[in-house]
Formats: structure tokens, sequence, C-alpha cells
């Protein structure tokens, strides 16, 4: 009848106004400070972690470089042979049995244990894991407090330049040291000053057994209390506030260049930047 079609369309005018009214979209939300904060500390952390995951990603890349065989066969014959380094050259037509130093024969060991438990695709794995770890490493040196988005752009670019070192050779070695003495000392600077004198040196002891190019460490450390003698004494003029101290830095640049020796080739690991400006750089 006329009067049953009526109602059923009005039922059906109030099930499609229902369906109108769930489908609208929700107010607004109002924008706070809170909510900037929290939408900051969100975006800081997808770039921080986007610049990691590009380091594991440059890390997945082809072992072209030859050097790579040498520390695997050199950490096969030092585990044949003993546990530390032999004194003469094993492994090169030109200097056979002529008095050699391997400063980086820790490095040697590692690689000759990855790849004896991972073979091609292990060796490809550390390096991409060792990447990722100075990706990570890196984006931790930034201003506390303050947002850490330029710190993760800045860190994307380094890793750029820094992924043709991405290989299973003592460069690799050279990037994990650096970032990790920028790490103690930036933390220095901002009121972390605990350990200084043990950390830095360890630290260095450490890396001179596994790249020749550990005295980069001792370098950065020097050049670090030189800008924080400047920074004193330019603020002393100014009347400035009480700035961080630069005797513990240069007690541990001190103590660094001592443990550079801490190698079985002590003054072979001592002179290697002598070897790498002298006979590496220019060969």
């Amino acid at each position: 009848t006329a009067k049953d079609e009526a109602e059923d369309a009005q039922s059906v005018a109030g099930s499609s106004d229902s369906a109108t009214v769930e489908d609208e979209l929700p107010e607004d939300e109002e924008l706070t400070p809170e909510l900037v904060e929290e939408e900051a500390i969100r975006g800081d952390f997808m770039l921080r972690w986007a610049s990691i995951f590009l380091a594991l990603l440059f890390g997945f890349s082809q072992i072209s470089d030859t050097r790579t065989l040498v520390h695997v066969r050199s950490g096969d014959q030092m585990k044949a042979n003993g546990f530390l380094p032999a004194g003469t050259d094993t492994l090169s037509y030109a200097i056979e049995g002529q008095p050699t130093a391997n400063v980086s024969w820790l490095f040697d060991h590692v690689i000759s244990a990855v790849y004896s438990a991972g073979g091609e695709m292990g060796l490809t794995l550390f390096k991409a894991l060792a990447a990722g770890l100075v990706a990570y490493l890196l984006s931790l040196i930034s201003v506390s407090g303050m947002p850490t988005w330029w710190n993760s752009i800045c860190c994307v670019l380094a890793v750029g330049a820094m992924s043709i070192d991405f290989l299973p050779i003592t460069d690799l070695a050279t990037l994990v040291g650096l970032v990790t003495v920028l790490l103690i000392l930036h933390r220095y600077t901002e009121g972390n000053a605990g350990g200084l004198l043990w950390k830095l040196p360890l630290t260095m002891a450490v890396w001179a057994n596994f790249d020749p190019h550990a005295y980069l460490g001792v370098i950065a450390i020097g050049l670090f209390a030189v800008g924080i003698q400047l920074q004193r004494s330019r603020s002393e003029n100014q009347g400035d506030g009480p700035l961080v101290e630069a005797s513990p830095v240069w007690k541990a640049t001190a103590i660094s260049m001592i443990a550079l020796l801490i190698n079985p080739a002590p003054l072979a690991s001592a002179m290697s930047v002598v070897a790498t400006y002298g006979v590496e750089y220019p060969v």
C-alpha cells in the first residue's frame, strides 16, 4: 500500500542518514605543543633508524677487495701455528721470509673465524652489521635535549661517504674505532666525564690490534683537546660561564699514545703513520 511504501522510504532514509553520520570524519584535533613534540620525536626516531638501515643496505654489497683473502689466510696461519703473528712474511712472493709486522693481527683472526663459520655470506653479514653499528654510534653524537633530524641527515651523508669502506678489511675497523672515540669525547662535553682516562686508552689499545690506522684516534683526541683549550681561552676573555676541562683530554691523549704500543709489534704500531703515508699511499 502507499502507507507501507512511505514507511519503507522513511526507514531507508533514516538508515542512510545514520550511515552518513558514521562515515563523517572526526573533528580536527587541537594542535598542542605536546602533540607537536610527540610527532617531532616520532619523526626523529624514524629518520635515525632510516640512516642505520641505509648503512645496513650499503653493507650488503659485493666483496671485490683481494685484501680480504689476505686477512683470511693470515688468520688461518696464525691459528695453525699458534695465536700470535709470525715475525716473517709468509703470504708474499716479493718479500717472503723477510721480517714483517702484522699490526692488524686480531682483525685477521676475526675475519678468518667469520669466514670459517659462514663463508662469503658470513663475511657479508659481518660487514653489514659493522656498517650498521657505525651508523648507530654516529647517530648518538647529538646535542642532548635537541631534535635529532639534522643529525640524522648528516649521518645519511656520512654513510654515503663511508660506504666505499664497508668491506671486510681494516678500513672497517678504522670507522668503528674513530666513531667510538668521537662518541666518548662528545659525551665528555655533555657532562659524562666518568672514566675518560680509561675509556679512551682502552679503546685505543683494542683498536691498535685491529687496525694499523689507529693513530687517527690519537690525532682526534689531541685535536679535541686543542679545541677545548682554545674555547676555554676565548670564553675566559669574554667572561662566559664554566666549560669542560681540557686537562683530562690532554692526559687521555698521552695515555692513548702509550696504548698504541700494546701490540705484538709495538714499534710498528707506533710508526704506522709513517708506513701509511710513506709506503702504503704512495704505492
